[in-house]
Protein backbone atom coordinates (compact mmCIF):
# COMPACT_ATOMS: atom_id res chain seq x y z
CA UNK A 1 0.00 0.00 0.00
CA UNK A 2 2.97 2.19 0.56
CA UNK A 3 3.97 2.15 -2.96
CA UNK A 4 0.38 3.09 -4.25
CA UNK A 5 0.18 5.76 -1.84
CA UNK A 6 3.42 7.37 -3.25
CA UNK A 7 1.73 7.32 -6.84
CA UNK A 8 -1.41 8.86 -5.45
CA UNK A 9 0.91 11.71 -3.60
CA UNK A 10 3.08 11.73 -6.88
CA UNK A 11 0.02 11.75 -9.17
CA UNK A 12 -1.15 14.90 -7.16
CA UNK A 13 2.04 16.55 -7.22
CA UNK A 14 2.27 15.96 -10.72
CA UNK A 15 -1.35 17.11 -11.20
CA UNK A 16 -1.14 20.27 -9.30
CA UNK A 17 2.16 20.84 -11.47
CA UNK A 18 0.81 20.75 -14.63
CA UNK A 19 -1.95 22.79 -13.34
CA UNK A 20 0.09 25.51 -12.31
CA UNK A 21 2.06 25.53 -15.52
CA UNK A 22 -0.87 25.27 -17.01
CA UNK A 23 -2.08 28.86 -15.75
CA UNK A 24 1.03 30.48 -15.97
CA UNK A 25 0.81 29.57 -19.41
CA UNK A 26 -2.44 30.31 -19.68
CA UNK A 27 -1.53 33.29 -18.44
CA UNK A 28 1.56 34.50 -20.26
CA UNK A 29 -0.90 33.68 -23.37
CA UNK A 30 -3.36 36.32 -22.25
CA UNK A 31 -1.18 38.68 -21.59
CA UNK A 32 0.74 38.28 -25.16
CA UNK A 33 -2.87 38.50 -26.51
CA UNK A 34 -3.88 41.61 -24.85
CA UNK A 35 -0.77 43.22 -25.68
CA UNK A 36 -1.69 41.96 -29.23
CA UNK A 37 -5.20 43.23 -28.87
CA UNK A 38 -4.13 46.85 -27.15
CA UNK A 39 -0.93 47.46 -29.29
CA UNK A 40 -3.62 47.15 -32.62
CA UNK A 41 -5.58 49.44 -30.99
CA UNK A 42 -3.47 51.90 -30.23
CA UNK A 43 -2.26 51.60 -33.87
CA UNK A 44 -5.69 52.04 -35.18
CA UNK A 45 -6.12 54.94 -33.00
CA UNK A 46 -2.92 56.25 -33.87
CA UNK A 47 -4.00 56.09 -37.90
CA UNK A 48 -7.13 57.17 -37.05
CA UNK A 49 -5.41 60.24 -35.09
CA UNK A 50 -3.46 60.92 -38.20
CA UNK A 51 -6.38 61.11 -40.54
CA UNK A 52 -8.07 63.28 -38.76
CA UNK A 53 -5.41 65.91 -38.19
CA UNK A 54 -4.63 65.49 -42.18
CA UNK A 55 -8.48 65.94 -42.91
CA UNK A 56 -8.38 69.05 -40.17
CA UNK A 57 -4.76 70.58 -41.67
CA UNK A 58 -6.84 70.52 -45.53
CA UNK A 59 -10.18 72.31 -44.10
CA UNK A 60 -7.75 74.72 -42.57
CA UNK A 61 -6.16 75.58 -45.70
CA UNK A 62 -9.29 75.63 -47.84
CA UNK A 63 -10.98 78.01 -45.27
CA UNK A 64 -8.03 80.10 -44.94
CA UNK A 65 -7.56 80.28 -48.93
CA UNK A 66 -11.37 81.29 -48.88
CA UNK A 67 -10.91 83.63 -46.26
CA UNK A 68 -7.67 85.44 -48.21
CA UNK A 69 -9.63 85.20 -51.29
CA UNK A 70 -12.87 86.96 -49.44
CA UNK A 71 -10.19 89.64 -47.78
CA UNK A 72 -8.63 90.60 -51.42
CA UNK A 73 -12.16 91.24 -52.75
CA UNK A 74 -12.97 92.97 -49.33
CA UNK A 75 -9.94 95.37 -50.13
CA UNK A 76 -10.44 96.23 -53.60
CA UNK A 77 -13.66 97.43 -53.08
CA UNK A 78 -12.48 99.66 -50.67
CA UNK A 79 -9.91 100.70 -52.87
CA UNK A 80 -12.03 101.44 -55.52
CA UNK A 81 -14.20 103.15 -53.16
CA UNK A 82 -11.21 105.27 -51.88
CA UNK A 83 -10.54 106.42 -55.36
CA UNK A 84 -13.82 107.27 -56.05
CA UNK A 85 -13.51 109.73 -53.16
CA UNK A 86 -10.51 110.65 -53.87
CA UNK A 87 -11.70 111.97 -57.64
CA UNK A 88 -14.56 113.32 -56.07
CA UNK A 89 -12.23 115.57 -53.65
CA UNK A 90 -10.55 116.33 -56.30
CA UNK A 91 -13.05 117.70 -58.72
CA UNK A 92 -14.56 119.62 -55.44
CA UNK A 93 -11.50 121.61 -54.66
CA UNK A 94 -11.46 122.40 -58.25
CA UNK A 95 -15.15 123.51 -58.57
CA UNK A 96 -14.05 125.53 -55.10
CA UNK A 97 -10.50 126.70 -56.37
CA UNK A 98 -12.21 128.28 -59.64
CA UNK A 99 -15.56 129.51 -57.52
CA UNK A 100 -13.49 131.31 -54.90
CA UNK A 101 -11.41 133.26 -57.40
CA UNK A 102 -14.33 134.66 -59.37
CA UNK A 103 -16.06 135.72 -56.33
CA UNK A 104 -13.49 137.11 -53.89
CA UNK A 105 -14.10 134.69 -51.21
CA UNK A 106 -10.72 134.18 -49.78
CA UNK A 107 -9.40 130.92 -49.34
CA UNK A 108 -7.57 129.31 -46.29
CA UNK A 109 -4.44 130.43 -47.23
CA UNK A 110 -5.47 134.24 -47.43
CA UNK A 111 -7.12 134.60 -44.07
CA UNK A 112 -4.59 135.76 -41.18
CA UNK A 113 -3.92 133.73 -38.41
CA UNK A 114 -3.35 134.54 -34.75
CA UNK A 115 0.56 135.56 -35.13
CA UNK A 116 -0.93 138.15 -37.95
CA UNK A 117 -3.36 140.12 -35.45
CA UNK A 118 -2.23 143.41 -33.90
CA UNK A 119 -1.53 143.00 -30.24
CA UNK A 120 -2.59 145.58 -27.23
CA UNK A 121 0.94 147.36 -28.15
CA UNK A 122 -0.02 148.35 -31.38
CA UNK A 123 -3.58 149.96 -30.63
CA UNK A 124 -3.18 153.83 -30.20
CA UNK A 125 -3.98 155.22 -27.11
CA UNK A 126 -6.15 158.58 -26.89
CA UNK A 127 -3.35 160.77 -26.85
CA UNK A 128 -1.91 159.44 -29.95
CA UNK A 129 -5.11 159.86 -32.00
CA UNK A 130 -5.20 163.19 -33.74
CA UNK A 131 -7.17 166.07 -32.83
CA UNK A 132 -9.51 168.35 -35.18
CA UNK A 133 -6.94 171.03 -34.48
CA UNK A 134 -3.68 168.33 -35.70
CA UNK A 135 -5.22 167.80 -38.78
CA UNK A 136 -3.22 170.29 -42.08
CA UNK A 137 -6.32 170.95 -43.70
CA UNK A 138 -8.73 172.21 -41.27
CA UNK A 139 -7.86 175.48 -39.52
Amino acid sequence: MKGTSNLKELKKKLLKKAKKEATEQYLVYKKEKTKNKMQKEVNEFSDNLDDSTDQFADKVHSKAKDIQGKVQDSLLKVKDRLKEVKYAGESFQEKVGKGSRSSGIKSYSNVKRADDLNGMNSVKRSDQIQNVSDIKGVK
